[in-house]
């Protein structure tokens, strides 16, 4: 599955479901506007500025339902292709794979790493990943093949130990000194990062690991779309 497939896909799957959305945050931007314009004449000294203020807060009302709807159909787009590859692979590593490439390809993100847990061993275990073609991508993956880190260690360590995600917006602005892996993931020209636990039940099984070259703030969406 390349790039353009991949995104073709996602905007597909994006474009299906794209048709009921807009009705409804127009409609609750109306009847925004509508509680708001009795209840703005109680806060403007100026009549004039009634028929304004109440036309501002509708649209703004409009504009935040809006907002909220699309990203939450991005999230039921983006789940619904992830479990259409996890439904035509009957290989889980290449299942893994594809979702890798999908979450990289649709979010922006550069590499993915996935580390699996060892329990006996107390450890993280690289597993696969996947990267944007070029030498950065490749070297980092080349360099975590057979690698492993310990509890706490790095973003998927810290993952693990908090049970919860770790978003790094400017690596480089991690205190000193850093894990090698974040220090060889710098030299190779990654800026942002974050890490999430894959869970099993209440356990964590897994660990998907994400880097960037540019900065990326924390999107929350994003988050709560790859933990489910």
């Amino acid at each position: 599955m390349d790039k353009e497939k991949v995104t073709a896909a996602y905007l597909c799957s994006h474009a299906s479901r794209r048709g009921f959305s807009f009705i409804p945050p127009v409609l609750a931007g109306l009847a925004l506007a509508v509680a708001m314009a009795a209840f703005v004449p109680h806060l403007a000294t100026d009549p004039r500025l009634t028929g304004l203020l109440a036309f501002a807060a509708g649209a703004a009302a409009a504009t935040l339902v809006f907002r909220l709807l699309i990203q939450r159909e991005h999230r039921q787009s983006l789940q619904m292709l992830l479990s259409q590859i996890v439904g035509e692979n009957t290989s889980s590593e290449v299942a893994t794979i594809g979702i890798l490439e999908v979450l990289c390809v649709s979010q922006g993100w550069d590499v993915a790493i996935k580390w699996n847990v060892n329990a006996e061993n107390q450890q993280l275990e690289y597993s696969t990943a996947w990267g944007v073609p070029g030498q950065h991508a490749a070297c980092i993956i080349q360099e975590s093949i057979g690698l492993t880190l310990d509890r706490g260690v790095g973003l998927p360590g810290r993952a693990w130990a908090n049970g919860r995600p770790v978003w790094i917006a400017d690596l480089a602005s991690q205190p000193k000194p850093t894990s090698f892996h974040i220090q060889f993931v710098l030299s190779n020209g990654m800026a942002s990062g974050w890490a999430v636990p894959v869970r099993v039940g209440n356990e964590i099984t897994a660990v998907l690991e994400f880097y960037c070259h540019s900065r990326l703030r924390v999107n929350r969406e994003v988050m709560a779309t790859v933990e489910t």
